[in-house]
């Protein structure tokens, strides 16, 4: 592990410059709560991220860009100042003019309200050409932006949604000249998470995802909402499988298809399984659907805060989430938790699914597909080693799902299994994506305790009344070993 100093701040970078693997990590350190919201490759296979500091002190709340080259290696850190306090949200590169676009949002020291929008134009060597402030649709009330793209107009399309006491949806359009050319605010309870452009018989408009509960409805729902260019509602659907409040994400397959993203928390919790995702068209005609995660009425695993799917093709789709999601207590949870990276083809059917992490407590924020195949999860991580410290951290895989990274004791790791709580009491929960898997578990004198098939997705072992010890297992698929470890049972 290599730590290199960066800026007068004492920002802490931990990379691994790794193998053809097309793998990397990187653990981004600040003195306060760094949290990374989004990242692009470049066509010359770089990686740009943006990083958001949040600490308790003026001056040292900065915004990074980070520019690295594909092996994870930073090129250039660039802080962001052009505004007393900035939160950098999206970038996006336009094809045209090579040019990168980055949008966030405005607010100062006084009342941290973000009032008021950006949107900035950067070369491709990350020089600020120029850059254009508009205020917000809610004066005086704090307007969170969930998403932008860049449409086949050229026009910038921003949603998102003011916070309580009363929640309401926002539609902003700017010309490719940064001017707002249109705006819509949404009159009823709305929360915008997503925006896609759709295209069909020479016509289309935007799909909006949101959380709330239109007009005639008798109750609250996720919702697609079907817009022409011009910003008139034409339909709004209620979704298929999603049904858990927020982090709603739609994703563009093809002019006329969409990957929809979300929370699946049916009312049955013997079911439940907690991160849905549908195949529908325009119409909101269902395609396919699938659904990951542990069953259970909890939160145990999570949806991305802000990440829709990640679509190489036709038929290599990434459904990302976190794995032992702690809502309550989150950033600064004392949990162990995983991204939960699970790779589909074109109808949504599981290729693999795998978890990293499980040294500490990790949630992922957003996801992008890569020109290899693979993809970079973003996210948080927080150790309590460094505990008012919340890291951005950054992991790029390949096409099969795996990393290298070097072993080292407590350090990150890719799993294909997940076993917790360890160590554990009353019961021992097991996740996968894999079927017909056995178990055994031995005790501390090598004589075999327990063993039994372990069912797809999830599945529990009562250990209520195992005596409390240190229980060696094994996870095997016929002759091939999955996982094997130390599982402790305390008392």
């Amino acid at each position: 592990m290599k730590r290199t100093l960066i800026t007068a701040l004492i920002c802490v970078l931990i990379y691994f410059n790794l193998s053809s693997q097309t793998s990397f990590q990187i653990n981004f350190e600040t003195p306060g709560q760094a949290k990374i919201s989004n990242g692009i490759e470049t066509p010359e296979g770089n990686f740009i991220f943006l990083v958001n500091n949040f600490a308790s002190f003026p001056g040292s709340s900065h915004t990074y860009i980070l520019n690295t080259d594909a092996n994870g290696n930073i090129l250039q850190t660039v802080v962001v100042d052009f505004y007393d306090y900035i939160i950098l949200h999206q970038i996006i590169y336009n094809e045209d003019d090579g040019n990168y676009f980055i949008i966030g949002g405005i607010t100062s020291y006084n009342d941290f309200i973000i009032d008021s929008f950006f949107v900035s134009r950067w070369t491709e060597d990350l020089e600020l050409l120029s850059y254009s402030k508009f205020a917000g649709p809610f004066p005086g009330h704090t307007a969170i932006l969930s998403m932008a793209i860049m449409d086949s107009n050229g026009q910038f399309v921003l949603v998102g949604y003011k916070k309580n006491p009363t929640c309401f949806g926002f539609i902003y359009v700017l010309d490719n000249e940064l001017n707002l050319v249109n705006q819509k605010i949404f009159n009823f309870s709305s929360f915008i998470f997503s925006v896609s452009q759709f295209i069909y018989e020479n016509s289309g408009g935007y799909l909006f995802t949101f959380a709330g509960k239109p007009p005639g409805f008798i109750s609250s729902g996720e919702y697609i909402v079907k817009t022409d260019y011009s910003l008139n509602v034409i339909d709004y659907y209620k979704t298929h499988q999603i049904h858990g409040w927020g982090y709603t994400f739609i994703t563009k397959y093809s002019d006329t298809v969409f990957i929809v993203t979300g929370k699946y928390s049916p009312p049955n919790p013997n079911i439940s399984r907690d991160v849905g995702v549908e195949k529908v068209d325009h119409n909101n005609n269902l395609l396919a659907y699938n659904i990951f995660g542990k069953p259970g009425a909890d939160t145990i695993d999570f949806p991305g805060l802000n990440p829709g799917a990640a679509i190489v093709d036709a038929d290599n789709i990434y459904i990302p989430g976190t794995s032992n999601m702690d809502v309550i207590q989150f950033p600064y949870s004392p949990y162990l938790s995983w991204f939960m990276l699970n790779k589909t083809d074109g109808n949504l059917n599981l290729q693999w699914q795998k978890f990293y992490g499980g040294d500490a407590y990790y949630v992922l924020y957003s996801i992008i597909p890569t020109s290899d195949g693979g993809c970079v999860m973003m996210g948080t991580r927080y150790h309590p080693n460094n505990p008012t410290g919340v890291d951005a951290y950054i992991l790029k895989v390949g096409p099969d799902g795996l990393m290298s990274v070097p072993d080292e004791p407590g350090g990150i790791q890719m799993r294909e299994v997940i076993l917790y709580p360890n160590p554990g009491t009353t019961q021992l929960n097991i996740q996968t994506g894999h079927d017909n898997l056995y178990i055994k578990l031995y005790d501390a004198r090598g004589l075999l305790h327990y063993e039994g098939d372990v069912g797809q997705y999830f599945h529990i072992i009562n250990t209520a009344a195992w005596p409390a010890g240190v229980y060696l297992y094994q996870i095997t698929k016929g002759r091939e070993v999955m996982e094997q470890g130390k599982w402790v049972k305390g008392e």
